[in-house]
């Protein structure tokens, strides 16, 4: 009974039984993969906007800078590390989800290259 309370036991069933549903053709794979496609979605919009604020002088560019980083601190707001992310999307490669892990490993790519280019510029 101590192992089930465990948080691991749980992350490993989970991951575990997502893993063979996705692959007998089940839906279990398509809420995983949105979230995947939503997080790459969120710092493409944000590093679009990062561009664009660079063509902006003065004031309005620390000023949408500022939003940005602001933006950027409510999609961190999941608890997951960047091997986590990593770990997701090799879970839905390994199942057959090819293009849904390769946009959330680059979503992991490009929030690690953009976070402290977008605290920079907001102070």
């Amino acid at each position: 009974m101590q192992m089930i309370k465990k948080w691991w036991f749980t992350a490993l069933l989970t991951v575990l039984l997502t893993l063979v549903s996705i692959s007998h053709g089940s839906f279990a794979g398509y809420p995983l993969a949105a979230l995947l496609w939503a997080d790459f979605f969120a710092w493409a919009v944000i590093g679009f906007s990062g561009l664009y604020a660079c063509t902006l002088t003065g004031s309005d560019r620390k000023q949408v800078f500022a939003w940005l980083l602001r933006f950027a601190q409510l999609a961190d707001r999941v608890p997951l590390r960047w091997y986590h992310r990593v770990f997701i999307a090799v879970v839905m490669w390994t199942a057959g989800w090819k293009l849904a892990a390769f946009a959330g490993l680059h979503a992991v790519f490009y929030r690690r290259m953009i976070r402290s280019e977008l605290e920079r510029a907001a102070a």
